[in-house]
Parts: structure tokens; sequence; C-alpha cells
């Protein structure tokens, strides 16, 4: 790779590194005002759990007293049939339902309660999602700054691993908080692929970019450590996109959810 970088002329390096970070910022920006805007998480200020008997519907729970639910007449225990007409088993297809309402829209709650059933009206709320926001902005400042160190020296070869370690973090930060469900197939195409392939790269190269700076470490010339990263990043990463995670134990779960983390964490 280092070779190839020696044959180009600094001018076109930066122009390689341009056009590479514009597509991947353009890419997450999509996805960052569908989760903050368009696409943004509700809330109906309850909890929602899955019928053990796997009979058709959702428990309701942790109502909030004095919440949108709770002014609704909805209590502990009552059984979410339908929402809007549309029954489900699972509370993912129930929050695609409210997740494409508009702020404040109310939403018909159909609920049996002691063999009864009655509908109510509960206003959809919208969850500021602060996590993501936060990881939007830690991979955009790595973007940036990795961009700006590539100008600055384009033929240096940390500099270039530099850059290449902002795209990546802004390409896994970035394409976080991934909800592809009911999406029309060329944005879960694009961001699907976009999120592997973060997901894939960037986390070894978490790991292998601090190997590198600020001094190479002895660990590097082993030939299994890179094989061994990308294997398991490129396995870890299959329940994610393919919705497996709540087909398998808990504790494959809360492994998976802190890999990216501890893959950044321990690189640095």
């Amino acid at each position: 790779m280092n070779n190839v970088f020696e044959r180009m002329t600094p001018r076109s390096i930066r122009i390689m590194y341009t056009i590479v970070t514009l597509i991947v910022l353009s890419v997450t920006l999509i996805h960052a005002f569908d989760v903050m805007v368009f696409r943004a998480t509700s809330n109906d200020q309850c909890g929602w759990l899955v019928r053990k008997d796997g009979k058709p519907g959702l428990i309701i729970t942790d109502v909030v007293p004095g919440g949108v639910t709770d002014r609704a007449g909805v209590r502990n225990g009552d059984i979410l049939l339908k929402i809007n007409g549309k029954g489900f088993t699972d509370s993912q297809p129930a929050m695609a339902i409210v997740n494409a309402m508009k702020p404040n829209e109310y939403a018909e709650y159909f609920i049996e309660r002691d063999g009864k059933t009655f509908t109510t009206h509960v206003q959809i709320l919208k969850i500021f999602d602060i996590r993501y926001f936060s990881l939007f902005f830690l991979g955009l400042g790595f973007l940036v700054v990795g961009f700006i160190v590539v100008m600055t020296r384009p033929q240096g070869i940390i500099q270039r691993m530099f850059a290449r370690f902002g795209i990546l973090s802004m390409l896994f930060f970035g394409a976080s908080q991934l909800n592809l469900t009911g999406e029309p197939a060329w944005k879960f195409y694009t961001l699907g692929v976009a999120f592997s392939i973060g997901w894939i790269f960037a986390l070894p190269y978490f790991i292998t970019f601090f190997l590198h700076f600020p001094v190479r470490k002895k660990i590097l010339c082993r030939m299994w450590l890179k094989p061994v990263l990308y294997a398991y990043s490129s396995v870890s990463v299959l329940p994610l996109i393919f919705n497996l995670v709540k087909d398998l134990p808990p504790f494959v779960g809360v492994i998976l959810n802190y890999t990216p983390l501890s893959f950044f964490v321990a690189g640095l």
C-alpha cells in the first residue's frame, strides 16, 4: 500500500483523500439526519415486554406517572394488542410504527385488560438521541483532524495512517445506531455496507494504528495479530447486520455491545 502512495504525487494523494472524506461525510450525514430528525426514536413513556406465551401483543410495564401513557389510561400489566390498527408479536415492528409518526401525534392503542378490550390515544414524543449525537461528533472530530494532517503532509506514512483512522472512525461512529426496518432498498444497502465496512475495518484499526504510533511495537511482527483482529470483527458484525442479536444468548449481546468500546479504549 505504501509503495502505491510513493508513486503518487502529493496533489494526487490530497485529491484521493478529499474524495474519500467527502463520500464518507455525505453517507454519515444522511444517516445522522435520519436518526436525529426523520426517524427519531419515539417515546410513549412506558416499557414493553414480549409475551412469554407467544401470543400477539406486548405487556405494558414501567408506566411513567403523569406521562402520556398514564394520562391515556393505560396501566402496568395491560396488553398492547395493536397500534393504529396494526398487530405485532415483537417490540421491533411496534417501534417501527410509532417511530414513523410525527412528534406529538396521537397513536391509537388497542388495549386488553382483565379479558376486556378498549381503545385509547397516546401522544407520541420524540427523543433527542444524545448518545448518537456524541458518537457522531467523536467520529467527525477524528475525520477533520485526520484530513488536516494528511493535507499538511500527504507523503507521510503516519499522516496517511491517521487520515485512514479518521475516515474509519467517522464511518463507524457516524453509521452507528443502525435501524433499517422498513427502509427502501437503496438506503438499506448504502447504510448497511457503510456500517459493515466501518465495523470490520475500524475496530482492528483502532488497535493497529496505535501499535505504529508514536512508537512501533514488536507485537506487529506477530503474523497472527491482524488476521485474528479482522476475523473477529468480520464475524461479530453478522448478528448486527442480520438482526440476530435477539436470538443469541444474552451474554453474547453484551459482548457485541461492548466490543467497539473495548477496541477503541485498547487502542488508546
